[in-house]
């Protein structure tokens, strides 16, 4: 990607509310279940402060499938990116 490209993709995504990144990101098959990034984002703010068991668990479960939808975006970005510039 040039850097004209980058800066000018880098632009308009900054204009957009996470939310509307998210369902900009699943029309793009860049991931493949939005609504789970929408739980990852309300999970973020809901179980933050969790100290009863009951947060512990949903926080937990939340941050297995945030871990596997991550590592299936990360792998998305590197096949459309060869693999540029992105960390290990």
């Amino acid at each position: 990607m040039t850097r004209r490209r980058f800066m000018a993709a880098e632009s308009a995504v900054c204009a957009l509310s996470i939310k509307e990144l998210f369902r900009q990101a699943g029309m793009q098959e860049i991931i493949t279940d939005v609504e789970a990034w929408f739980a990852y984002l309300k999970g973020r703010d809901s179980t933050s402060g969790a100290s009863d068991e009951r947060g512990a668990e949903e926080a937990y479960r939340l941050a297995a499938g945030f871990l596997a939808d991550a590592q299936a975006l990360l792998d998305e970005l590197r096949r459309r990116t060869g693999g540029d510039s992105l960390a290990d």
